[in-house]
């Protein structure tokens, strides 16, 4: 009986407390796997630890994951420029991966999914969900996304409604709810 499914959400982990724990799923600081430590967990909810970008990047290194949340840990556009080498081409065994409520902007998220755009002949990208709300998206966030669902459109990217659209949502149900009395 080996543990598959790990939540840690709001539990203040750390950079270091997470840094501990994927090198015990495996991971080490080159990013290379222990055989002796391969570990069958399969999902980590790191979700509002404080994991910061060192300990986001280890989490990504455990390549026994299909799941990772790394939700609302203020990484910021640093914590997404640290990831993003571990993105570059996919991730060879992630399919979820919610980097949402992270606060990057859009320099930072777009960096993060133009690495995603490299498409090796050899590509062996298991990645198919990005939550990526809760990060600043723009124009240039905007047309990254329309090249990736060219190039891969296997992969579904979660993202916030633009400004735009919501306003007009918004005009829209005003709309109706002042012509639905009428």
């Amino acid at each position: 009986n080996s543990l598959v499914e790990l939540r840690l959400s709001a539990n203040q982990l750390g950079s270091e407390g997470v840094v501990e724990l994927t090198r015990g799923l495996g991971a080490d600081d080159k990013g290379e796997i222990d055989g002796k430590k391969r570990s069958a967990l399969r999902t980590l909810d790191l979700s509002n630890t404080n994991c910061g970008a060192e300990g986001a990047s280890m989490a990504l290194k455990c390549t026994s994951l299909s799941s990772l949340r790394l939700f609302n840990n203020k990484l910021g556009s640093e914590g997404f420029e640290a990831i993003t080498p571990f993105l570059k081409g996919g991730h060879p065994s992630l399919v979820n991966l919610d980097l949402g409520g992270n606060n990057a902007k859009e320099d930072a998220v777009a960096g993060l999914l133009q690495a995603l755009l490299h498409k090796e002949e050899d590509d062996c990208s298991t990645l198919r969900v990005l939550e990526i709300g809760g990060n600043e998206v723009g124009n240039e966030v905007e047309s990254i996304l329309k090249e990736l669902e060219r190039v891969r459109p296997e992969l579904d990217i979660a993202r916030d409604k633009p400004k735009v659209q919501q306003e007009m949502e918004q005009e829209l149900q005003s709309f109706m709810q002042e012509n639905k009395s009428n």
